[in-house]
């Protein structure tokens, strides 16, 4: 009686198709802010969890994109990040304005632009009133948590209380 070698997978099965895409997926899962998959193709079967507090799989944000806090600082502007990686649109819709422009007024808790995670569109707000100085990102961009998306330069505090 002969020993026959184990059985492998067919080339050209699903796991083979499954594996060959696994690079591109969990840099896709990761933007997307995704924590936790579970996927089975025939027998097959991919089972994918980000811990808390753990790095992303994929860079944080890209290098053209990083600001120092000491960058913002030096020019005494306010960043207004990225919650959570996704795609920026600065407005409500294709066809209507955006949320603001370079040098509009905003006040605190003021919707400044959506980004989508996962088919769910998600507010960023402002966190101070001031004036928007610079905008980073543009409408369809992908941002990563954390990528500054914005500027604001914060109203001045009058002597002893808090900025206006």
């Amino acid at each position: 009686m002969s020993a026959e070698p184990p059985a492998t997978p067919a080339e050209g099965s699903p796991s083979d198709g499954l594996l060959d895409a696994l690079p591109a997926l969990l840099t896709d899962l990761a933007a997307a802010g995704v924590v936790e998959l579970d996927v089975a193709v025939g027998e097959a079967r991919l089972y994918v969890r980000q811990h808390p507090g753990t790095v992303p799989l994929v860079a944080a944000v890209p290098a053209a994109a990083a600001e120092t806090s000491a960058e913002i600082e030096e020019e005494g502007l306010i960043a207004v990040s990225s919650p959570l990686s996704g795609i920026f649109y600065t407005a409500p819709g294709p066809d209507e304005p955006p949320y603001v422009t370079e040098g509009d007024e905003v006040e605190s808790g003021q919707v400044v632009g959506l980004v989508e995670a996962m088919k769910v569109f998600n507010e960023i707000r402002v966190e101070v009133a001031g004036t928007v100085a610079k905008i980073l990102a543009g409408t369809g961009q992908t941002v990563q948590a954390g990528q500054s998306l914005m500027r604001v330069r914060p109203h001045a505090a009058p002597v002893g209380g808090e900025a206006v």
